[in-house]
């Protein structure tokens, strides 16, 4: 029916009919229709795209025939997905897609759903690879414990020394038919490069690329890598996933939807891709000769494409302290060195703009699947844990390793306090946090600490989000003070020190959009009694031991009046009493006074 004719019963747009040949249209505007192949993509994006599209009778039977709101049960899934959930899952069983989704939707969730249903569809023994930061290992292992039935899924880290021998065992399983029902391999970015070889031996039935921002580099060797390692699995879906794929500019998009499929980006290489999308400028490198021969400091970036563009600044520009221009101090733009010269060094190109967005923003509704917290909000769990595994650098995992073998008798029959300072405890707690504090009150930070490193990741994720940042130890509080503003990271901070008065000032201008977007504190300070609802992210350096102190921080953000999902991230120093400390307290065990075994405090709950 076309909503022209005399029948037409409403003259809304975008509207969706059916013309004299059944050939399916959107008519966008009154003088704009477009018309859609009859595939099930189409009823996809109509979904995706176009949330409040009206159709006619007829239009509506065509588009609920295969309607994309819909998914078959899932075997084996232990939680029914939220309905934009379902459109995600239901993207990735048309063809590689990215998910653009942010911090909290649950991506790792409908990766799960999707690899189940692919599993069903295929009734064979499925391998599934992840790609992602080492970090982020836990999370995946947690997701699929919390939503997926007991023994359906086997998790096995390709990772470390032990890499080629997991993927080993993986291989002899299958080629034996002893494999389990579905085989989860995690892999770090850093890694995929050395085991594509053996990956291309197995089977892979898709590929996530979680994190992905870490391969927008084009040019960079782990970027690389892992387009030749999905090169090598042709017959291997792929699939990217990310709340921030590109934060500063869109050249980030291009290597991500590469790994897609050649292609996918829309150009053929990197170089015509930044030339589509952006606009730049020439610049000379000029080193600035004064008077006595010698330099005015660094070298200056002048906007030329020749010595004469070079020439022309000089007769605008005037020198440092003076109204005079180069041009009339007698500056001459040359090659060679001496007073009262200009030396171009070289020339580059710099990127001054971005155009034709419109273009690549076709290219991401074609291969994309985008959604922001607010685009759901209704449907939004209320509070999401997420765990983020710290590998120790050796320094710091030697120090651990040694402190607990000379203190292992103790430990045995020691019951777990921070009330002594002098505690193995409270020693191997420190050394999970990246210090050690001598008997004189000494402290000494170790050579590098991840954990600030993985800060930076999730600030960077998190977008215009608030963020609360909990460290229990004031040394703690100061490294991360230093280190975010080392990245020019702005932040208030709430401890001990802060007069009451003061904690006032500085909540009351977090709640104002412009004001910064982090929150350091201590948990036993600010976790209590503060109404901290313009924050929609928590994350806790270090798992406390005292379960109300925990549960009090968590209240801060997930309370009355906040009108958003929370995040709450637990950074867990890998091989340490960390996982036992967390495990303890979301149990609300009073962990002062239990005994930890030898192997929780080696890191097992």
């Amino acid at each position: 029916m076309d909503p022209n004719g005399a029948n037409a019963t409403v003259n809304v747009f975008p509207l969706l009919f059916l013309d004299e040949n059944n050939t399916p249209k959107v008519r966008l505007t009154p003088h704009k229709i477009v018309p859609l192949n009859d595939n099930f993509f189409s009823r996809w994006y109509l979904r995706a795209h176009l949330p409040h599209l009206h159709a006619t009778p007829d239009a509506a039977e065509w588009f609920n025939e295969h309607n994309p709101g819909v998914l078959p049960e899932v075997p084996g899934l232990l939680h029914a997905p939220l309905q934009y959930q379902i459109m995600a899952i239901n993207r990735m069983r048309i063809s590689n897609c990215a998910l653009w989704l942010d911090m909290g939707l649950g991506k790792t969730f409908i990766c799960l759903a999707y690899a189940l249903l692919t599993h069903e569809a295929r009734r064979r023994a499925s391998v599934f690879l992840v790609i992602c930061p080492v970090s982020v290992f836990v999370s995946w292992e947690d997701q699929i414990q919390e939503h997926v039935e007991a023994g359906l899924i086997e998790v096995c880290v390709a990772h470390g020394r032990k890499k080629t021998d997991v993927l080993q065992q993986i291989r002899l399983k299958r080629v034996a038919q002893q494999a389990p029902p579905i085989t989860f391999i995690l892999t770090s970015y850093e890694t995929a490069g050395s085991i594509k070889s053996q990956l291309s031996n197995i089977a892979v039935d898709a590929v996530f690329l979680d994190e992905s921002s870490k391969i927008k580099n084009a040019e960079s060797k782990r970027t690389r890598s892992v387009h030749g390692l999905i090169s090598l699995l042709p017959a291997t879906q792929a699939f990217a996933l990310s709340g921030t794929p590109s934060t500063t500019n869109p050249l980030g998009f291009f290597s991500q939807y590469e790994a897609l499929g050649k292609g996918a980006s829309g150009s053929p290489d990197a170089f015509t891709f930044k030339k589509t999308y952006t606009t730049s400028q020439r610049f000379f490198e000029c080193l600035i000769l004064h008077d006595d021969g010698k330099p005015s400091g660094r070298p200056r970036h002048i906007p030329a494409e020749t010595s004469k563009d070079v020439e022309e600044w000089m007769k605008y520009n005037t020198l440092a302290d003076s109204t005079r221009t180069f041009a009339e101090a007698g500056y001459k733009v040359s090659t060679r060195k001496g007073p009262c010269r200009i030396v171009p060094l070289h020339r580059y190109s710099r990127i001054t703009g971005f155009r034709n967005l419109d273009r690549l923003a076709t290219v991401t509704k074609r291969h994309a699947y985008v959604l922001k917290k607010e685009d759901v909000l209704k449907d939004l769990p209320p509070k999401t844990y997420v765990r983020r595994r710290i590998p120790l650098p050796v320094d710091q995992r030697k120090a651990y390793r040694d402190l607990l073998n000379r203190n292992s008798t103790v430990l045995k029959d020691l019951k777990f306090s921070f009330s002594d300072r002098a505690s193995p405890y409270v020693k191997l707690h420190q050394i999970a946090q990246g210090f050690l504090t001598d008997q004189d009150g000494t402290r000494h930070e170790f050579s590098a600490n991840p954990k600030l490193d993985e800060v930076l990741t999730i600030y960077e994720e998190a977008g215009e989000q608030k963020i609360i940042i909990y460290a229990p130890y004031i040394f703690q509080l100061d490294t991360l003070g230093r280190f975010l503003n080392k990245h020019k990271i702005e932040h208030r901070r709430i401890d001990g020190s802060v007069p009451q008065k003061r904690r006032s000032i500085i909540l009351h201008e977090f709640t104002r959009p412009q004001a910064p977007r982090v929150l350091i504190c201590n948990p036993s300070v600010a976790g209590i009694g503060l109404n901290l609802t313009w924050a929609t992210i928590e994350i806790f350096m270090a798992n406390w031991y005292v379960p109300d102190v925990r549960l009090q921080a968590e209240a801060r953000c997930h309370r009355i009046g906040q009108h958003n999902a929370v995040t709450i991230f637990d950074l867990i120093a890998e091989g340490t009493l960390e996982a036992a400390l967390l495990a303890n307290t979301r149990k609300k065990i009073n962990t002062e006074q239990m005994i930890l075994s030898p192997a929780q405090l080696k890191g097992a709950p």
